[in-house]
């Protein structure tokens, strides 16, 4: 496993990866208002 920072090329992947995550394993323990929320902050950090 290598650990490194993100370099701008692979920012949307690892963007995506975040969000499909986020979605698959935290949003189920949420309300959907609270992550309805977060995907509003996450396109704004997104672009």
């Amino acid at each position: 496993m290598e650990i490194r920072r993100i370099r701008e090329p692979e920012l949307p992947a690892a963007m995506d990866l975040c969000w499909w995550v986020f979605l698959e394993f935290e949003a189920p323990d949420y309300p959907s208002e609270a992550w309805k929320r977060f995907a509003i902050i996450f396109q704004v950090l997104n672009r």
